[in-house]
């Protein structure tokens, strides 16, 4: 009973929130639901084709209406988290398929007109395709199924309560927010960030966003835990945009 009056008191909180008028503007630990958030997003309404090849290497957890960040954008953008990393960072083993969106622990998406997501860069990025390319037998494989079927029962808790909930095997699901923060300045916590050559973007140890070559900062979006909708993934997925270009950039702290 506790634990759910604590629900309850932070929905409240979170139920008045209103598109920000100022950048510096957020809302932390925002509970279901809410009319500019939609959880488990279908992964056609997220991905360009080939659908089935992206829903097999990012879960889409929530997607986020932009009119709640700022009045003046429109859309919405998604937060997805990769199946990768077992070990490590995503991408940290796929050097050979690095570009200019496709670094160690960043991964970018050009935004469609219909706010789909296109990767812009090879799949070999990921560890689990540069392994079945050179005809080897994927050693993740029982992460990734893992990981999906976690991603499966979080999503049936949330169907059954309308709440974003951690699954326990043998105990009740805990209702957690579906975004730990919306809008404002990125909570960076521990990360390192390094500015790569051939990077499409720039980034360095104390700034809160990555800025274009040409100098524009990214908006920060939102953030959550990625295991706040399965049983691993980032203590905190970070959700950035350049409505200039319309690509998302997305970097995962593991704290």
């Amino acid at each position: 009973m506790q634990r759910a009056n604590v629900v309850e008191e932070q929905f409240a909180i979170s139920a008045t929130w209103s598109p920000a008028s100022s950048e510096g503007d957020f809302v932390q630990d925002t509970f279901l639901p809410q009319p500019f958030l939609k959880a488990f997003p279908e992964p056609e309404a997220v991905f360009v084709e080939p659908v089935a090849r992206y829903q097999r290497l990012l879960n889409p957890l929530v997607s986020i209406q932009l009119s709640a960040i700022d009045p003046s954008l429109s859309g919405w953008l998604h937060l997805v988290s990769p199946i990768e990393p077992y070990e490590g960072y995503v991408g940290e083993m796929g050097e050979a398929y690095w570009g200019p969106y496709l670094q160690s622990n960043w991964i970018g998406f050009r935004v469609g007109s219909d706010d789909r997501y296109k990767l812009l860069g090879d799949f070999r990025f990921f560890e689990v395709e540069a392994a079945e390319a050179e005809g080897e037998k994927g050693h993740l494989r029982d992460h990734y199924d893992e990981q999906h079927a976690s991603f499966a029962a979080c999503k049936a808790a949330f169907a059954k309560s309308g709440q974003i909930c951690r699954v326990f095997r043998g105990r009740e699901p805990i209702p957690v927010p579906a975004l730990s923060q919306l809008g404002g300045d990125a909570p960076v916590g521990n990360m390192e960030w390094q500015d790569v050559p051939g990077a499409a973007f720039t980034y360095a140890c104390g700034d809160t966003s990555p800025m274009t070559r040409d100098g524009r900062p990214y908006r920060f979006i939102a953030a959550v835990p990625g295991w706040n909708y399965r049983s691993s993934g980032a203590d905190n997925i970070l959700l950035y945009y350049d409505p200039v270009e319309r690509i998302v950039l997305q970097t995962f702290d593991f704290t």
